[in-house]
């Protein structure tokens, strides 16, 4: 896994456990008030919108390890053949 990848898992996880806290205290608001505090409406609103963004980058960042390694698997296949080939022509 590189770096990226592990920066963002990091990040993706303590804004996750920030935001169920968040959520909780929203929660316990409504219960107890009817209705959440607007600010922390709009903070737990922003969390959220956090936790999706970086959930996509770490999509992204999976998908292009992926294609990464499918092409550095098909240049080595490649590079093994033409290894080969160039053998048995001396």
């Amino acid at each position: 896994m590189s770096e990226e990848v592990k920066e963002v898992l990091d990040s993706l996880g303590s804004t996750f456990e920030e935001f169920k806290s968040e959520n909780e205290k929203r929660l316990k608001e409504i219960e107890k008030k009817g209705h959440a505090d607007p600010l922390l409406q709009e903070k737990v609103d922003k969390m959220s919108s956090d936790v999706a963004e970086l959930c996509e980058a770490r999509q992204t960042l999976e998908l292009q390890q992926k294609k990464l390694r499918r092409s550095n698997s098909k240049n080595r296949k490649i590079r093994n053949s033409h290894e080969q080939t160039r053998s048995k022509c001396i």
